[in-house]
């Protein structure tokens, strides 16, 4: 599923229906197409049985039907790599356990959420003048100390925002499920932030 303009140019593994007993018919037959060229489809809490149009409730039980299959917790795979799951219960782990099987490993995922008490640890990824920056900040009153996996493969150093020093950063490169990826050591004081940034190029 694309997203094509010069402005927000994305690509989309995943759709995602959220609970309801109605759905646009239009809309499903997209869902449908999606699913068959490859996408990954994941309904939540309950499967749409009616059309939001008039005379289509039958079409969209046997659409619904063909994408989940006899047992949508299961879900089904088609013949291009799309998969469907229901969640009848989706709370936030369940929810990262199914994106964990049916998407490549993410742009940056955090091993172990770290505890951030009155805050959170967050990033930011952008690239810039060809270069990749990703920012990390910690607004918490804990000190975090964890391991993020990146997409790809660099030479990054650390940037303090807080005191202008450089560093290398801590990389251990391994193999992702798609391409390489780096496991990079953050540290970080409470209500304090850093930039990674690729130096392949010359800064």
């Amino acid at each position: 599923l694309l997203l094509d303009n010069s402005v927000n140019w994305e690509r989309y593994r995943v759709f995602i229906i959220p609970g309801s007993r109605v759905i646009n018919i239009g809309s499903l037959r997209k869902i449908k197409d999606f699913y068959e060229n490859g996408g990954q489809v994941i309904a939540t809490t309950r499967l749409p049985d009616a059309a939001a149009e008039a005379g289509s409730d039958d079409e969209v039980r046997a659409l619904v039907t063909e994408l989940f299959g006899a047992n949508p917790a299961e879900g089904k795979t088609g013949n291009k790599g799309g998969r469907t799951r229901f969640l009848k219960n989706p709370t936030a782990a369940a929810l990262r356990t199914v994106l964990n099987e049916v998407l490549p490993d993410g742009d940056v995922i955090t091993e172990q959420d770290p505890d951030t008490p009155n805050g959170n640890f967050s990033y930011i990824h952008k690239v810039l003048d060809g270069r990749e920056v990703f920012f990390f900040g910690n607004s918490s009153d804990n000190k975090i100390d964890t391991i993020v996996k990146i997409r790809g493969r660099h030479t990054l150093e650390v940037w303090n925002p807080h005191d202008g020093t450089f560093s290398p950063a801590e990389v251990e490169h391994v193999v992702g499920k798609e391409e390489p990826v780096m496991r990079v050591h953050v540290r970080l004081e409470p209500v304090h932030s850093l930039f990674l940034v690729a130096v392949n190029a010359a800064r």
